[in-house]
């Protein structure tokens, strides 16, 4: 057996703009996604088979698909509500050299999540990682080709590390960043409960993006209140530049912020953000805004920042 492991992700600062070539601040979390593997003899009169099932965080399986390795066709019926996922994973197997399948050999693959799939910490980006690693292909070109997006979360799959993520016409790049748990020791994480498609999200507002991106002073702009956040060495220059780069957002794009979608008043030294996508998955808050508003985040899954994210 061979074990390979990636961690999840959260992306602090630059959602969507990193779609358009900004820089974007991502961090990864203490839980991921495993993948175990097995290459065996395929039983004799036997197909060469591909077994592969997927496992959420409670160890029950919530897919599994099993595919003949001479056709890449599925062995069996796929129900409805797997084909997504089925055509997902077939897409994928397409991108394998031929000369990776070895004649009379089968796989067994088997992916475990250490956290809900539907928190938005990651289960596409870390399938993708772990599966170009055990395949050998480049995890971007996979990400590109499946999901689409910007790939700082297959990034952050890949390098385990914090880093700051941007893409342009010449490829994607990354280099470390650190961010001092110092800094962030007041900081939550609220899992709001509401699976956001952060690629249906991110694809409504690129083109207003893809405009502004060529306006020299929303360029501007946009690239200070990032700097500041990537450059911040005191809790209220990392904080108000978080709430800069989400009004400036909800201003350019017509999107609510937490505080218009939650019906919120800004708090003085308070912080709330929404954690990648906005209307759903995660937000940042700080012990101010917790205590502000408790009937809010009553029933909600409220962790320590510091307890969840690697910072260096």
């Amino acid at each position: 057996m061979q074990s390979f492991y990636a961690p999840g992700k959260i992306l602090l600062n630059g959602e969507y703009t990193v779609l358009v070539g900004f820089e974007g601040m991502a961090l990864p979390v203490k839980c991921g996604q495993w993948l175990d593997s097995w290459i065996f003899n395929t039983p004799p009169n036997g197909a060469d088979t591909l077994y592969y099932q997927a496992l959420d965080e409670n160890e029950q399986p919530w897919f599994q698909l099993n595919v003949s390795l001479e056709e890449l066709l599925p062995s069996s019926e796929i129900s409805s509500e797997d084909k997504s996922v089925s055509d997902t994973f077939l897409k994928m197997l397409t991108m394998v050299p031929e000369s990776f399948f070895e004649p009379g050999k089968s796989i067994r693959l088997v992916t475990r999540l250490e956290f809900n799939r539907n928190s938005g910490l990651g289960s596409s980006s870390t399938f993708v990682a772990l599966m170009s690693q055990f395949f050998r292909l480049n995890p971007h070109e996979v990400q590109a080709q499946l999901f689409g997006g910007s790939g700082y979360d297959v990034a952050i799959a890949q390098v385990q590390k914090p880093l700051i993520f941007w893409k342009n016409p010449q490829g994607v790049h990354f280099r470390p960043w650190k961010l001092s748990s110092s800094l962030t020791q007041q900081w939550h994480i609220v899992f709001w409960g509401e699976k956001v498609n952060s690629r249906n999200s991110s694809a409504a507002v690129k083109e207003t993006l893809d405009q502004l991106s060529g306006d020299t002073a929303y360029k501007m702009q946009l690239e200070k209140i990032l700097s500041l956040t990537r450059d911040a060495q005191d809790i209220p220059t990392l904080e108000t530049s978080l709430e800069m780069m989400q009004m400036f957002l909800s201003q350019l794009l017509g999107l609510e912020t937490p505080y218009q979608s939650l019906d919120m008043k800004p708090v003085s030294q308070g912080l709330c953000k929404w954690l990648g996508a906005w209307g759903g998955d995660m937000l940042l808050v700080n012990k101010k805004i917790l205590q502000e508003y408790p009937s809010i985040f009553k029933n909600k899954t409220v962790v320590a920042w510091n307890d969840w994210v690697i910072p260096n």
